[in-house]
């Protein structure tokens, strides 16, 4: 048995790894759905594993800010 991993496009399921498969191989593809909460807050810390450093922290909220402070909260938008 191989394991395949792949996405679905909305019309067909793309592997990671086609040279897994010789073409025209019959498969038969299992799945399950994503979790609905994937990509959110809550789905992050739950699957984070260890907690980050603080060092990793500080920098990360330090790139969070300098990003911040490029935004122009105020445009010109004047004519």
């Amino acid at each position: 048995m191989t394991t395949l991993r792949g996405h679905f496009d909305g019309r067909v399921v793309i592997p990671e790894d086609p040279s897994k498969l010789r073409p025209g191989q019959d498969v038969t593809i299992t799945g399950e759905p994503a979790d609905p909460d994937f990509g959110t807050v809550g789905y992050i810390i739950r699957n984070l594993g260890e907690p980050i450093s603080d060092e990793d922290a500080r920098q990360m909220t330090e790139a969070i800010e300098e990003a911040c402070e490029r935004i122009d909260p105020e445009p010109d938008v004047s004519f």
